[in-house]
């Protein structure tokens, strides 16, 4: 302690007022600040005890140094602050699914609506732990600070707890279709299987299909953080026994489509016991017809083009199926001198084998006519130019393969030539064509036809 400070303790120990001098307070003037000290007349007493008795100080009364006072720093607190400690606060939460429980603090609310609103009021401002619950879905923690009268609206949507799905089907390369049953769309396309995906809780149909096999549905209830395991079977196809009925006559025709020619052979000869064959096809430019050597079987096959004599660029354009009887093929090549005969070779090899006929087919005559007729058009469209062509000046011949029904609809169009920004226009308006059904020995059958559709003068 400091001799100042000594000094005033000796001076509370020798003064004779013993009823008014109990108790004195000192300041410190410290470098750490000024501190405030309190001792009473007892501890000065026991203290001067303890203490050798300080030296007089030699200092002159008028070089004392003067006592300093201690400045009050009042803080003004604004009125407004103060009515705001006085006010409560208020809140209003919206919940989704409307029947969740909701928690404020340790206090479950009551008071909520059937529509999922909660107006709460009388809080105390401050910190607040919002808690909602709600069965089936993941728990909301969330923590507030409330401040006096009006808070912000919360909304809250709880997300509900997935389940997981399993499905794995008894053949390879199967095709699994999910489809949501509450929400009436798709949950997704599958290859193979489906292992361990999570999903929204709810009703779903699981549909599996392969080609060759019978496909399946199966409906399913996913809970929430529930796992459900599918293991379907899906049984194939009984093999089809196809035998040929009818004898078509080959044919041909041969079209000009600028620098390439559009050849069309049609005609099987109904020899079930042949697997495999060889079409050779020889045109001369200006001919209608083409030279034909061979003939499909009529029985589902696979063919493949091979370019022949004088040939710069060939493709199939036209390929045997169920609508035309297996009996059509359809080629576009490109001479490389269009003064020359051009030639070339289509392989076939058949995917199904004949058994013996059926007894609706015994007895029956074979018939060697030809049978076959195409589908005429009888309403044309002709399509809107797209304003990019019109305006970039795209011009040209855009072909669409069609597939024309028994009732002479088309039932879809797809462009395979032209430019592209032309495509899709060509497209709708074959759409909207209507033909005369082909037909086969008199009956209306599907058939495929080729539209060209020339943009210019625009």
């Amino acid at each position: 302690m400091s001799g100042f400070l000594r000094m005033i303790v000796d001076r509370l120990h020798s003064s004779n007022d013993e009823r008014t001098i109990s108790h004195i307070e000192f300041v410190d003037l410290s470098r750490d600040g000024p501190k405030r000290f309190g001792i009473s007349r007892r501890e000065a007493r026991s203290y001067s005890n303890t203490c050798p008795t300080p030296v007089p100080s030699t200092t002159s009364p008028s070089t004392k140094t003067p006592r300093r006072r201690i400045p009050v720093v009042r803080r003004t607190v604004p009125s407004s602050a103060k009515n705001d400690e006085f006010k409560n606060a208020k809140l209003a939460i919206r919940v989704t699914p409307a029947d969740s429980v909701v928690w404020l603090n340790d206090q479950q609310m009551s008071n909520l609506s059937s529509d999922g609103n909660l107006a709460v009021t009388n809080l105390k401002p401050g910190p607040y732990v919002l808690a909602v619950r709600h069965a089936g879905y993941s728990d909301l923690v969330r923590h507030i600070d409330l401040k006096p009268d009006e808070n912000d609206p919360i909304n809250i949507a709880l997300e509900p707890i997935k389940g997981t799905l399993s499905v794995k089907p008894n053949v390879d390369g199967s095709s699994i279709g999910l489809r949501s049953i509450d929400r009436d769309a798709s949950a997704g396309e599958y290859a193979g299987a489906i292992d361990q995906i999570e999903f929204p809780p709810g009703e779903y149909e699981v549909t599996i299909s392969k080609p060759g096999y019978q496909p399946i549905s199966r409906r399913i209830t996913l809970k929430p953080g529930a796992a459900v395991e599918l293991e379907p079977r899906i049984d194939a196809l009984p093999t089809p026994t196809p035998t040929p009925q009818v004898v078509i006559t080959p044919r041909s025709s041969v079209t000009v489509d600028g620098k390439y020619l559009v050849v069309r052979v049609i005609g099987t000869s109904s020899d079930s016991a042949r697997t495999n064959g060889a079409i050779n096809v020889t045109v001369n430019r200006g001919m209608p017809t083409a030279y034909v050597q061979g003939s499909l079987n009529g029985l589902p096959c696979n063919i493949s083009f091979l370019s022949g004599e004088n040939v710069a660029e060939g493709s199939l354009i036209e390929s045997p199926n169920p609508s035309n009887g297996w009996a059509l093929i359809g080629a576009r090549i490109r001479p490389k001198d269009s003064k020359r005969p051009m030639s070339f070779t289509v392989n076939w090899s058949a995917t199904q084998n004949s058994n013996d006929p059926t007894p609706e087919s015994q007895g029956r005559a074979t018939t060697t006519t030809d049978a076959m007729t195409k589908a005429v058009p009888i309403h044309r469209v002709v399509p809107r130019v797209p304003l990019l062509a019109r305006s970039s000046g795209t011009k040209g011949v855009v072909k669409v393969t069609v597939l024309v029904d028994e009732e002479g609809n088309v039932k879809s169009a797809k462009a395979f030539d032209g430019p592209m920004v032309l495509r899709q226009a060509a497209e709708a308006a074959a759409r909207d064509w209507k033909f005369k059904p082909a037909t086969r020995n008199g009956i209306p059958t599907q058939s495929t036809e080729i539209i060209y559709f020339t943009f210019e003068g625009y």
